[in-house]
Order: structure tokens, then sequence, then C-alpha cells
């Protein structure tokens, strides 16, 4: 998630308190970035700091590997037009809630995975993004994105019952 979004919100109000809410999205939207951005690296210095052999692929899981990274690049910058499209900063936010809210319980799900000081990074990755939640259901309902928050319950709802 790149946190450009937030200042693309922060730019669809002239609200100061509107504005301020955006302001600590935007924050907490830089803290997640960065672990995320730094997380494939930090896997590896853990690993090689407890003993272990770095991650090697073979050329066409490295390749697959890069795709995936492209495509994320190319996601993230589509909604970055996407966003500059919008009439209002909740409709900037509210798709952001959305897919945060339907991924927590997944990764959540994944710390089993992690060990030693991968897991703690990971655990405040967590605690990052379950904040940039409450934020954003405080930010959405304030501003008119109700919506968003139904919606994600909904969809919640639904990946349960699958």
């Amino acid at each position: 998630m790149n946190p450009e979004l937030f200042e693309i919100a922060r730019s669809k109000t002239s609200d100061k308190a509107e504005r301020q809410a955006i302001e600590e999205l935007l924050f907490l939207a830089r803290g997640i970035h960065a672990i995320e951005t730094h997380m494939p690296s930090i896997i590896t210095a853990c690993k090689v700091m407890r003993g272990e052999k770095p991650p090697r692929y073979s050329k066409s899981k490295q390749q697959e590997i890069d795709e995936y990274g492209a495509d994320v690049v190319e996601m993230e910058q589509e909604a970055i037009e996407d966003a500059k499209t919008k009439a209002s900063a909740v409709d900037v936010v509210g798709p952001v809630y959305v897919g945060f809210k339907s991924d927590i319980d997944d990764n959540i799900a994944f710390l089993k995975y992690f060990k030693d000081g991968e897991l703690q990074i990971a655990q405040v990755s967590i605690s990052l993004k379950q904040s940039f939640i409450s934020k954003m259901e405080t930010y959405l309902p304030t501003y008119g994105g109700q919506t968003f928050i139904e919606f994600a319950e909904k969809f919640a709802e639904r990946r349960k019952r699958k």
C-alpha cells in the first residue's frame, strides 16, 4: 500500500479536522509501507543471524517473484491514478479500508510461519495495521464513509462462510 494515496486524500479536503485525521492515517501508512518494503530483507537477515542460508530461487521462481513485485507496483500506480479522479477524501480512504479489513485475519494467520526476529517485526506490522483499521473506522463514518464499513463487514461474513 502506497502512502501517496493518503497524500492524495489529504489534497481532496480543505476541512482542518478531516485533514488532521488523514495526517494520522498517513503516518501509519508510512510505517506499514516501510515494514512491507523491507520485510524480505529482514527475513533474510534473520535467517542469516540464525545460521541459516539465505533463500535461493530457481530462475523460474525468481522470475515469478519479480513478476509479482512488478504487478504490485502496477496495481499501486493504478490505485494512485484512480485516487486522483475521486471527488472526496472518503472515496480514496474507503477502498483502502476495505482491503485492509479483509486482509487482517490472513495476516494474523500467517504469523505461525515466522521465526524469531522476523516474528516480532510481523507482529509490529499487524499492530500497525490494526491501529490503521481502527483509525479508518473512526474517520470513515465521521466524514460520510459508513457504506465502506458496511461493505467490509458483509465481505468478511461471506469469506467466513466459504
